[in-house]
């Protein structure tokens, strides 16, 4: 019922609360904290001017104001402070600047860009789909698809699911609402494990055809070899890629302000619910897992369809890649396009390479590990309040290293057969 945003600093930015929604107490004059809304938000009270108000408190309150003035650090900036109260206890406090807009009035309408687009890729989706759904079919009914791998790749999906909302959902002692919250993650835990069984018995046979390498690591895995020195090459390389990916990805972000242009939107380290606990930072963790694979499965299953449509590699692979950046592309989020631009055709040939020179499993572990950095909040201040998320994160990046480096040796010697 109470709703406090802070900045990084802990200073007041906006504050809501609901009052109580039968109160037959005695109204007694009380005056409203402003004061104290001030100090908290680090605002000189003295240095403002009253006005009217102008924006309504999101809940009921019997006590409006508004002041005028500039933040204290860039007197260039005007801000405006809002605030509501009810008998004499604040609900509402607003600071709004020139950039704040009243997004409750406006109705959010996407350029037609942005539409088009979304309706080329959801008729994408459909058809590659559609056509894993035939192919699949076809697989089983001819005896060649891997069913027990494509079973395995479900269990993990719906393990993992699960793993996430034990971990991650507020759990509660109702019953009834347990069941109800357990019956929506398990249907959407069960629907994404049947799509990636059809999605795995439909591009195995032809993708191990196609390019007979792209699947070995990763079938031995399924096959439960975990100690196969090519899973581990697969793991170690797919580690590395995916540190460099994040290492191109703080460039891009970082390039504009070097060049002279505005910051880019702050994307990265924005799932702060991990910063609640352990607990939220291992769900965020299964959940990243989830939505990395099936990106990595997506885009294998784009190029087995494209290849069996055009029947020559180079053109499949071309036109995959195409469609991929389409895909993945996020020009609008940045102040100069051509940075943009060159990352995005960076990564991609990035991904494609490992995808098809290394195989699924090294994309995926790509993928994931870049899943990984850019969601959890990194500090390297490891004692600092804020610091679990990113402390486990590391962690669990350097014992991923280390598996990777001591399963792609085969049981030889650290530093080889030395000869004294």
């Amino acid at each position: 019922m109470h709703s406090v945003s802070l900045d990084m600093r802990g200073r007041l930015l906006g504050f809501t609360s609901v009052p109580r929604q039968f109160d037959d107490s005695p109204a007694e004059p009380t005056a409203p904290p402003w004061a104290k809304l001030f100090e908290a938000a680090d605002l000189p009270m003295a240095s403002f001017s009253p006005v009217t108000p102008q924006w309504a408190p999101r809940d009921y309150a019997d006590t409006r104001a508004a002041w005028e003035g500039t933040l204290p650090e860039r007197p260039d900036i005007p801000v405006r402070v809002e605030a509501a109260a009810y008998r004499g206890r604040a609900v509402s406090f607003i600071l709004a600047g020139p950039w704040t807009v009243p997004t409750r009035m406006q109705a959010f309408q996407r350029p037609l860009s942005d539409r088009i687009a979304y309706a080329i890729l959801v008729t994408l989706a459909i058809v590659i789909l559609t056509g894993a759904i035939l192919l699949a079919r076809h697989n089983v009914l001819v005896g060649r698809a891997d069913r027990r791998g494509a079973v395995r790749v479900a269990l993990f999906i719906v393990v993992t699911e699960l793993t996430a909302w034990v971990l991650g959902y507020h759990h509660v002692a109702d019953v009834r609402v347990e069941l109800f919250s357990f019956s929506a993650i398990a249907a959407d835990a069960v629907f994404l494990g049947v799509m990636l069984w059809i999605v795995y018995a439909a591009l195995e046979p032809y993708a191990r055809r196609f390019w007979p390498d792209m699947l070995l690591g990763w079938s031995r895995l399924l096959a439960g070899r975990v100690r196969d020195p090519r899973v581990g090459r697969d793991v170690l390389l797919g580690l590395v890629f995916g540190l460099i990916w994040f290492g191109l990805d703080i460039g891009r972000r970082l390039l504009p302000g070097f060049l002279g242009y505005a910051a880019s939107v702050p994307r990265l380290g924005n799932d702060t619910t991990t910063l609640l606990s352990a607990a939220e930072t291992f769900s965020s963790w299964a959940k990243i897992v989830v939505q990395e694979l099936q990106m990595a499965f997506g885009v294998v299953l784009l190029f087995v369809v494209l290849r069996l449509i055009t029947r020559r590699a180079p053109v499949a692979i071309a036109a995959g890649m195409l469609i991929v950046f389409y895909w993945w592309s996020s020009l609008q989020m940045t102040p100069v396009w051509w940075t943009e631009l060159a990352y995005e055709i960076t990564v991609i040939v990035l991904f494609t390479f490992v995808t098809i020179r290394f195989g699924l499993l090294a994309a995926a572990v790509a993928r994931i590990v870049l899943g990984l950095c850019e969601t959890i909040p990194f500090t390297l201040h490891v004692s600092h309040w804020s610091a679990t998320p990113s402390n486990w994160t590391i962690a669990a990046i350097i014992a991923l290293a280390v598996f990777g480096f001591y399963a792609s040796r085969a049981g030889q010697p650290l530093f080889g057969n030395l000869e004294l």
